[in-house]
């Protein structure tokens, strides 16, 4: 009997199993487009032609416009760059072009350079992500932050790269040597970070919001919610912060129509025409309240301290009316 480190779930058992049994074919593919690549060395119309229908007929990357895709790699082979995978990727498609990563990093990957470039497949990522996903595993066996909530995969990447830990401080622009004692080698540090693959392209967040984004709260654990898009439309919606330990967690709702129905409750409001005075003379009471309280306890703490701090915080207690 094998015994695991880290202890696998079923599940996690089931997606290693789907991708051992894909591996054969795999490489009866990869094999293939290593022949393809060997005798179509060039990147002329026909050869791109050829080998985008390769890779997507293979690896089923679901490229439905081959001919538009194809002439858009003849002419981005023409001048290659650092940015090749992204620019492979990113194909015109009217108002907003179509992206195509997992067909640009297997043609970079097959037919440009393997060792620069790395396959980006979807389907390994899906199966493999709950077993890498490190946070997961430190949320599972347990562990929490400092203040009690769950570690998330943002909280994961900011500890991968915080250079606190190799005994360097930033200040603005700058990075200084700390007077603290590094707790990580810098050789380590340096190679995790060569192993961290940096995003393609970081998710533009940008249009509307919800309206009640922090100022409404879960209705089970009452931390507050937060606003984010919707992958596909970008439009927005609620969700609780992953970061804290709630039945809610992975679940979101559209902002839209709980922000109709807000706006719909909020107008039906009969609201009298002084209101804004009203609440101003209200606030200044409050204020006024608050200033007295905090010079009395001042006063009393002085000429009074054996006047319990409890009693203090009550204005009733005080030995003057406030």
């Amino acid at each position: 009997m094998i015994s695991l480190k880290v202890p696998l779930k079923p599940a996690q058992i089931a997606a290693a199993t789907r991708l051992h049994v894909e591996l054969p074919s795999w490489k009866t593919t990869d094999a293939a487009l290593d022949l393809l690549a060997v005798q179509l060395p060039g990147f002329d119309k026909e050869s791109c032609l050829l080998k985008a229908a390769a890779i997507n007929q293979l690896y089923g990357t679901n490229v439905y416009a081959l001919s538009r895709v194809a002439r858009h790699v003849f002419d981005v082979m023409k001048e290659p760059a650092l940015d090749l995978v992204e620019r492979l990727a990113l194909v015109a498609n009217g108002p907003k072009p179509r992206r195509h990563l997992s067909f640009a990093s297997k043609f970079a990957h097959f037919y440009v350079n393997k060792d620069a470039y790395a396959i980006f497949d979807s389907y390994a990522v899906r199966a493999l992500r709950h077993h890498l996903d490190f946070a997961a595993w430190l949320n599972e066996q347990g562990f929490r932050k400092r203040k009690g909530r769950r570690f998330t995969g943002h909280a994961v990447k900011d500890m991968l790269r915080c250079r606190l830990y190799i005994g360097l401080v930033h200040c603005g622009e700058e990075e200084f040597e700390g007077k603290h004692e590094a707790i990580v080698d810098r050789e380590l540090f340096d190679a995790v970070q060569r192993l961290r693959r940096p995003r393609a392209r970081a998710r533009l967040v940008h249009g509307a919001r919800g309206v009640l984004q922090g100022r409404a709260g879960c209705i089970r654990c009452g931390n507050p919610l937060h606003s984010d898009r919707q992958h596909r439309t970008g439009l927005p919606m609620y969700r609780e912060r992953h970061a804290f330990d709630c039945e809610t967690n992975n679940h979101a709702c559209m902002a839209g129509p709980v922000d109709e129905q807000m706006g719909a409750l909020f107008g039906s409001l009969s609201i009298p025409p002084d209101w804004p005075e009203r609440i101003a003379t209200l606030a200044a009471k409050r204020s006024c309240r608050r200033v007295n309280v905090a010079s009395l306890r001042l006063v009393t703490a002085h000429e009074a301290p054996s006047i319990p701090f409890q009693e203090q915080e009550d204005p009733e207690r005080l030995p003057i009316a406030v």
